[in-house]
């Protein structure tokens, strides 16, 4: 059985709590959503055991894209209708993106504790996007046709762009 609360407000996050019975059906297991005021869902909130909750949240800029996702992380209490902070060094795991003026992300970071261990850049070539990863990874360039859709990728011999590369080419007939 499942259950929905919704808290519309003006002084506070909006929050749709569910909850659904545990498959003892002794109690219910609870998980709160919060939204901001343009209805972007800004927290989650999810029962951890009698006393605890798991917390994932985004955090987005002045232009409405997600410059952060920090969590999930464990904080005491139940989920709630209110915001649950912690500070970056007790959060294992933070991406945050950085975006162009065309509202494109140009790079992706990933920080454990609040220290940065990696991140990914894209640069944009108008029909193509490069995407460099961290050490070891594999750099790419994805080309696209006039249509939008993937034409090519290219993925070079190491994290760097550079002449070696392996090239996959895709066709399309009139059906797609």
């Amino acid at each position: 059985s499942y259950q929905y609360d919704y808290l519309i407000r003006q002084d506070g996050p909006s929050a749709v709590t569910s909850s659904s019975l545990h498959y003892l059906a002794s109690a219910r297991i609870t998980s709160t959503a919060l939204y901001d005021g343009l209805m972007r869902q800004t927290q989650s909130q999810s029962q951890s055991g009698s006393s605890n909750r798991v917390v994932s949240e985004t955090i987005y800029d002045t232009r409405g894209l997600a410059k952060a996702v920090r969590g999930p992380w464990v904080s005491t209490g139940l989920p709630a209708t209110g915001a649950v902070t912690a500070v970056d060094g007790s959060i294992d795991t933070i991406v945050t993106t950085a975006y162009d003026g065309a509202a494109r992300p140009t790079r992706s970071t990933t920080f454990v504790y609040a220290t940065e261990k990696w991140h990914t850049d894209m640069a944009y070539h108008g029909d193509s996007v490069d995407t460099i990863p961290p050490a070891g990874g594999i750099a790419t360039r994805t080309l696209t046709d006039a249509r939008g859709r993937q034409s090519a990728l290219w993925q070079y011999r190491g994290s760097t762009v550079g002449p070696e590369k392996d090239v996959t080419a895709y066709t399309y007939n009139n059906k797609d």
